[in-house]
């Protein structure tokens, strides 16, 4: 498996990927039939700031994208996340996540890195969390990642994020809980 660039010639293999996992997503969160007939549009468009694709023999079997934040901008936010559901729990999402840190901390020189999901999903929020995303309290579950900065001033090496997932515990009663506590508490 690979996890390269946005590339035309998978754009058919994509859109089975996203076909493939049409039924996960929740009702009224975007129409998915759109999605899937405006994609190679969306791609073409300049609102992403990159778009990695994991590969396994000629075909997508994962895709996650980052655009700016709209209001920050030494920002951005992962839009969508997908793993074709018979490639789950294998590192394709976690390989995709580490691709989208570097490429935010070297090339993009961007700060942060946000992404939203919904409070029912808890096996997104566990993933989050253990590639080092904190949940802000007082938000539905907006998460945020600070490893970019932390790259670009050295605190931290690169190869870090390689090590991630054998880094990060997280106590069962903390999984549903925002992470970064208020700066004053009513």
């Amino acid at each position: 498996m690979k996890v390269i660039k946005y590339n035309k010639s998978y754009l058919k293999s994509l859109v089975k990927l996203f076909e493939v996992s049409r039924h996960e997503w929740p009702q009224g969160t975007s129409d998915f039939n759109e999605i899937i007939d405006n994609l190679e549009n969306m791609l073409k468009s300049k609102s992403y700031l990159c778009v990695f694709l994991a590969i396994q023999n000629g075909e997508v079997i994962g895709y996650c994208d980052l655009k700016p934040l709209p209001l920050e901008k030494e920002g951005c936010y992962i839009d969508t996340l997908v793993v074709h559901p018979s490639f789950r729990r294998i590192g394709i999402g976690k390989k995709l996540i580490k691709r989208i840190i570097k490429e935010t901390s070297l090339n993009l020189k961007l700060k942060k890195i946000k992404v939203y999901t919904w409070f029912t999903n808890k096996k997104a929020i566990i993933f989050y969390k253990k590639m080092g995303f904190l949940w802000i309290p007082g938000t539905a579950v907006e998460m945020v990642n600070f490893f970019p900065y932390l790259i670009m001033q050295k605190f931290i090496p690169l190869n870090f994020i390689n090590k991630l997932e054998n880094l990060i515990k997280i106590e069962n009663e903390k999984i549903m809980s925002p992470d970064i506590k208020p700066i004053f508490d009513s």
